[in-house]
């Protein structure tokens, strides 16, 4: 059993703080690739506090751009059809049985 243990150890040395080396290297980069699987929170993070546009590029995989855009035109063609979308049409936990005409002032609140 100890033998176990020590494997697992092992395996574990590190790991976090490789795994936080790597998140503020990419928070300090200039480029976020976006390639649709695996969104870090040093990406989102080197996004959201961004000096400027300027001072970091978003790179958007064609694949992931292609999801992207097909999730879009799916909550697009449900909003045009009165669909209910958690979030975007509807509040959010308590107030999700409410709907609301200000979908951009929700999502505003959403980031905020």
């Amino acid at each position: 059993m100890a033998h176990f243990w020590s494997v697992a150890a092992a395996e574990l040395t590190g790991s976090h703080l490789d795994e936080v080396k790597r998140m503020v290297a990419r928070f300090r980069g200039p480029v976020v690739r976006i390639l649709g699987a695996g969104l870090s929170f040093g990406q989102v993070a080197a996004v959201a506090h961004a000096k400027d546009a300027a001072s970091v590029t978003v790179e958007l995989a064609n694949e992931a751009r292609v999801r992207v855009q097909a999730c879009s035109d799916w909550i697009v063609d449900s909003v045009a059809n009165g669909g209910d979308i958690y979030g975007v049409t509807t509040g959010f936990g308590g107030t999700s049985h409410r709907r609301t005409k200000d979908g951009h002032g929700l999502q505003v609140e959403l980031v905020r």
